[in-house]
C-alpha cells in the first residue's frame, strides 16, 4: 500500500472532512461537533489553527483528516475557599455564554483523579458531565524537557 501523505486542507476538502467526521461519530457513538474550519475567504479560523488531510501518495483525494482545535479549559486556583467556588459555580452559565459567543463548542475541566468525586459535585451542579468512562485523556507537553 502506498503511504499516506499529509497536506494542508483546503475548503474544497470540506465535504470529505464532513463525511469522515460524521462516520467517526457514528462508529464511536459520539457527537463531537465539527468546528468551523474555514472562514468565508477560505482561511483557517482562529479556533482551528491547523487542518490537514491525508492523501494516498500520488493522489489528491483525502482519505483522512485531522485538525487542532483551540479548546476552552476551565482552571481553578484557590479552591479551598468555598465562597469563591460557589461564586464560580453560580456564574458558570455566564462563562459558557461568553465562550459560546467566541465560537467555542464546549468547555473542559480536567481534575486530578483523587479529587474527582469532591470536585465533581459542584461541577455537575454547574452543568458539567463526567465523561472519563468513555474517553481517555492524553497530553503532550510542548515545552520540551524541563
Amino acid at each position: 500500500m502506498k503511504p499516506i501523505i499529509l497536506r494542508p486542507a483546503m475548503p474544497a476538502d470540506l465535504p470529505f472532512i464532513e463525511r469522515f467526521h460524521a462516520e467517526q461519530n457514528e462508529r464511536d457513538e459520539t457527537s463531537y461537533p465539527l468546528p468551523v474550519l474555514f472562514d468565508k475567504d477560505g482561511k483557517l479560523t482562529d479556533r482551528v489553527p491547523v487542518v490537514l488531510v491525508g492523501c494516498v501518495e500520488g493522489t489528491d483525494e483525502p482519505v483522512q483528516a485531522l485538525w487542532v482545535e483551540r479548546r476552552a479549559e476551565l482552571m481553578f486556583a484557590g479552591c479551598d475557599n468555598p465562597k469563591a467556588t460557589a461564586f464560580a459555580q453560580r456564574d458558570a452559565d455566564a462563562l459558557a455564554a461568553v465562550l459560546s459567543w467566541a465560537g467555542y463548542t464546549g468547555m473542559h475541566c480536567d481534575v486530578p483523579i483523587a479529587l474527582a468525586e469532591a470536585v465533581g459535585k459542584p461541577l455537575t451542579r454547574a452543568g458539567f458531565s463526567r465523561n472519563d468512562d468513555r474517553l481517555a485523556h492524553f497530553y503532550k507537553d510542548l515545552r520540551g524537557k524541563q
